[in-house]
């Protein structure tokens, strides 16, 4: 295993990348907002087996009434979403 920054990498691993140390600073609260099933259940199994936290919206709506919120530590944004693009949500907030 190697260590890099903030982040345990282990040799073969693909996402290792995702994997947090134990440190208390780390981000913790993920808000996914994807409109695919799939791929916000694929996304959910990942996150939440590297120890996230998880929130999950299906369009910008839903996205901006979580991070009016508050409490959102990182944001995973789909481009393409129902009701907007991820560009356009990024540049209301």
């Amino acid at each position: 295993m190697a260590l890099c920054e903030n982040v345990m990498l282990r040799s073969g691993d693909a996402l290792s990348w995702l994997t947090p140390l134990e440190t208390p600073a780390m981000p913790r609260t993920v808000l996914l907002v994807e409109d695919s099933p799939d791929m916000r259940t694929l996304l959910r199994h990942i996150l939440t087996d590297a120890g996230y936290d998880l929130v999950e919206a299906t369009c910008g709506a839903e996205a901006s009434d979580h991070l009016a919120q508050g409490g959102i530590d990182v944001l995973l944004l789909d481009h393409r979403l129902p009701d907007t693009t991820g560009l356009e949500l990024l540049t209301s907030l």
